[in-house]
């Protein structure tokens, strides 16, 4: 509960290993085309997340393989931690591939 407590992913902890890059067998895509994926995605999450706040209100709705059952509240969350960590880890990429000198020819 540390990561919706403090808004924080757990530096360390590797992905699960049915979350890693490759495990779905997806045709590689550009940067444009996976933003475009991650924005549909995004959208039908909110969606289902707002039905299980209306349908169950503050119950528990489904299970987290580490967190435990999580409320609708507690996914949203969950999501927004776990994207804005993705996104520092394209910035990282951005930087380090800004900082690769350039090969005069």
């Amino acid at each position: 509960m540390f990561m919706l407590s403090f808004g924080r992913m757990p530096r360390g902890a590797p992905a699960p290993v049915f979350a890693r890059p490759g495990q779905l067998h997806w045709p590689p895509n550009g940067g444009v085309q996976l933003l475009d994926l991650l924005r549909q995605e995004i959208d039908q999450m909110d969606s289902l997340i707002d039905l299980c706040k209306h349908r169950f209100g503050i119950q528990r709705v489904a299970s987290h393989f580490v967190l435990g059952p999580l409320r609708a509240d507690q996914w949203r969350r969950f999501h927004v931690i776990h994207i804005r960590h993705h996104l520092g880890q394209l910035r990282r990429i951005e930087h380090a591939v800004g900082q690769v000198p350039s090969v005069q020819g």
